[in-house]
């Protein structure tokens, strides 16, 4: 009996070893086996029509095989025709409203003081969103003279001024008196607390608001001092942060259950943003990316290709998501084949969302690829450096759900970067879907297709055709 013990334990470790030099031979017969990329064209066409000589194609390069054309190629199509179309409708850099439109302010007189109120994150019906009020009083009294009452739908979030008796359950914790006779204007936006957010809601109304009211000595800003936000902002423009941001708090013995009122008096006045354009738009995003380029100092670091990991125990992806381990291990070792296999000389990183937030600008403004799942350590891209040439354009390859793997993210085509940031012009952009094997937990790529995606992005010269 003993020795059917040891013989079995032998038996196992044996498998064990096979699986593991299985896996990294899988992983070198797939590298380096049939050179001919399939499923994929580089295009220099885009809706229809040739591009200019100087224009960069920013329809994502997607990678398909014969089983999946039937099943996706046509949903897929259908997808980027409505989504082309409202991106050329209300979320072209072009399309974005003038001033007028994205800026209410309040009407203001000598007996009036004007307020404001983030009621903060609540439900409404179908729609998770965020309420705020912004109003006039009588000077002395809290009697109400005009309030401005507007909703923006983003995506699935709603964002609603509303009367400010709309929560007469909520008690204002504290009053704070801004009596300098400065124009304020208020901004909010999603989940101020998370980093990926920060970047896709915030960061570009408030580089907007910078070029439409920096230099303006009389109007400073009201945003929350929510600490990811403040310190990202602190970071990126730390004489803009200190001189012409309000943050909104609450004192230290009262910041549980904080919720201030803002009162504005002695002659001042209060704006409101609309969000007539999407917090997602891509004019936003232009402007963004050049605030950074021109305030942010990179500090000099070698070039990289980045993995985004959401495996990392630490790092605690909150959602899910996580690549197979095994499927993981192969894709590392794939990557690092094919940049010997292409000479290419960046550093290879593996990213898990654990760096501090001047370590992750630095990161990926130094990445020449970046190669991951959809989830918010890819954010990131957004400080990804660009360039005049399209063939010389930072790469990104995202992996991401679509209707072959609904338990993951519902099978919906939009939850990409290429919308979030919509068509990241400033990269090209490569997508490759989870297969039906995945699940909301863990997901699985065709690793025939990785192979085919990693000789179009890692190959030297890969000219567009």
């Amino acid at each position: 009996m003993q020795d059917g013990n040891y013989a079995h334990s032998f038996q196992k470790m044996i498998f064990r070893f096979r699986k593991f030099h299985v896996r990294r031979l899988y992983a070198i017969i797939i590298a380096i086996t049939t050179p001919n990329v399939r499923g994929v064209a580089l295009r220099r066409t885009e809706n229809g029509r040739e591009l200019d000589a100087q224009e960069c194609s920013t329809e994502p390069h997607v990678y398909w095989d014969e089983s999946q054309e039937l099943i996706l190629k046509e949903k897929h199509g259908a997808f980027m025709e409505q989504w082309n179309e409202n991106y050329q409708q209300s979320l072209h850099p072009d399309a974005l409203p003038p001033r007028e439109s994205l800026i209410h302010t309040l009407p203001s007189s000598p007996d009036t003081d004007a307020n404001v109120i983030f009621w903060s994150w609540i439900k409404l019906g179908n729609f998770f969103g965020y309420q705020m009020s912004a109003y006039t009083t009588k000077v002395d009294t809290d009697e109400v003279d005009y309030f401005y009452e507007h909703s923006t739908v983003i995506d699935v979030f709603e964002m609603k001024w509303a009367p400010p008796n709309i929560h007469n359950g909520k008690n204002v914790t504290e009053l704070q008196v801004l009596d300098d006779g400065k124009h304020y204007v208020a901004f909010f936006s999603l989940f101020s607390r998370q980093y990926q957010h920060v970047l896709i809601d915030h960061v570009g109304y408030l580089a907007y608001l910078k070029q439409e009211f920096g230099n303006d000595p009389n109007t400073k800003l009201l945003i929350q001092a929510m600490g990811t936000l403040k310190d990202l902002i602190t970071l990126l423009d730390p004489e803009f942060s200190k001189n012409k941001i309000h943050w909104i708090g609450c004192t230290a013995t009262k910041r549980l259950g904080c919720l201030p009122r803002i009162k504005i008096t002695n002659g001042g006045s209060l704006s409101v943003v609309t969000y007539e354009a999407s917090t997602r738009h891509g004019g936003l995003f232009s402007l963004a990316r050049q605030w950074v380029n021109d305030v942010y100092t990179i500090r000099p670091v070698q070039k990289t290709i980045v993995y985004y990991t959401r495996n990392h125990a630490g790092a605690g992806a909150l959602h899910g998501r996580q690549m197979d381990h095994d499927q993981e291990i192969i894709i590392r070792q794939m990557i690092q084949h094919f940049m010997e296999r292409y000479k290419r000389t960046e550093k290879f990183v593996i990213f898990d969302g654990t760096l501090s937030t001047q370590e992750q600008i630095d990161l990926f403004r130094s990445a020449s690829v970046v190669i991951g799942p959809h989830g918010g350590g890819l954010a990131n891209i957004l400080w990804m450096a660009s360039s005049d040439n399209c063939e010389s354009r930072p790469k990104v390859l995202e992996f991401a759900t679509s209707p072959q793997s609904r338990q993951v993210q519902y099978g919906d085509f939009k939850v990409s970067y290429h919308t979030l940031y919509p068509q990241v012009p400033w990269v090209e952009f490569h997508q490759l879907f989870f297969t039906s094997r995945s699940t909301k937990e863990i997901t699985f790529l065709d690793l025939d297709q990785l192979r085919d995606a990693l000789q179009v992005i890692l190959a030297p010269h890969t000219v567009t055709q």
